[in-house]
């Protein structure tokens, strides 16, 4: 059974109180960042492209005029010690999250006319 990332880790921060051990460093969840994705490699500007096409935005990336890396967010510290297992596509996680934006946005635009 999959859960939200943010629920495994506090689970897991409760189980290491429990434990009553330090767990070891490659172990540890307390002081940790993780990467939450679905876990398909996407070069980052495509990530960005695919964003900005969701959103509606005719720009993409004409204002870069150079990048010289080619860089893809790896989960796998998150699935090794949160147990995380993604939850949605690539395609659906960037709809979700471009609809929550724009959500967001139209209801700080209704605050700011009232």
């Amino acid at each position: 059974m999959s859960h939200n990332a943010h629920l495994l880790a506090a689970a897991a921060l409760l189980a290491t109180i429990k434990l009553g051990t330090t767990p070891l460093d490659h172990e540890r969840v307390d002081g940790e960042a993780f990467l939450i994705t679905n876990g398909s490699p996407i070069p980052f500007w495509d990530m960005a492209r695919a964003v900005w096409a969701a959103a509606g935005s005719t720009k993409g990336t004409e204002h870069v005029n150079f990048s010289c890396m080619t860089r893809y967010f790896n989960i796998d510290k998150a699935r090794t010690r949160l147990g995380y297992v993604p939850l949605v596509s690539l395609d659906e996680g960037i709809k979700i999250t471009v609809k929550h934006f724009e959500e967001e946005r139209a209801r700080e635009g209704e605050k700011k006319s009232q």
